[in-house]
């Protein structure tokens, strides 16, 4: 019962995390960036926050304290980055003094800086998803090879009795 529940408990935590990552994919679309006021540091969030997933996919976070601590440092940044810009530039535009703030923090009103953290930003995605693929590449050779030489080692003949 209890390895159920811990196993719905994986999953979910998981899940959720995979699903946010999904629902930020839009930080990387330029035209959105450069048109809609996001928070700036938005894709740079979304980094942080595939970086911690990968940690808990590759490393036993639940048994290995330094993965926990790695796992949790990368996600407690990522919404850093994330909720820093919306509450302060974004949600705070009308404040008269959160001008300045606004108007840096503010995807649209600051592009070129908004697109190059976007693309900086990408292209970590892109290294993180080709070493998670490599990652599984490589786990899924070692069991097949392991798979393989099972197969063809011949089982022990028992020694006949003499007679």
């Amino acid at each position: 019962g209890a390895d159920v529940w811990w196993m719905s408990y994986l999953l979910m935590r998981d899940a959720v995390m995979l699903i946010t990552f999904a629902l930020s994919w839009i930080m990387f679309q330029p035209n959105i960036v450069a048109s809609a006021a996001l928070p700036i540091t938005g894709s740079l969030a979304a980094l942080f926050l595939l970086l911690g997933l990968a940690v808990k996919l590759s490393r036993r976070v639940d048994d290995d304290i330094a993965a926990y601590r790695l796992a949790t440092v990368f996600i407690v940044l990522g919404a850093t980055l994330y909720y820093g810009p919306l509450v302060f530039a974004v949600e705070a535009a009308s404040q008269s003094y959160l001008a300045g703030f606004a108007q840096f923090f503010t995807s649209n009103t600051n592009v070129p800086v908004a697109l190059g953290i976007m693309w900086v930003s990408l292209a970590g995605v892109v290294a993180v998803a080709g070493w998670l693929f490599i990652r599984a590449w490589m786990s899924a050779n070692r069991s097949m090879t392991q798979r393989v030489a099972a197969q063809k080692t011949p089982p022990a003949k028992e020694p006949l009795p003499a007679m």
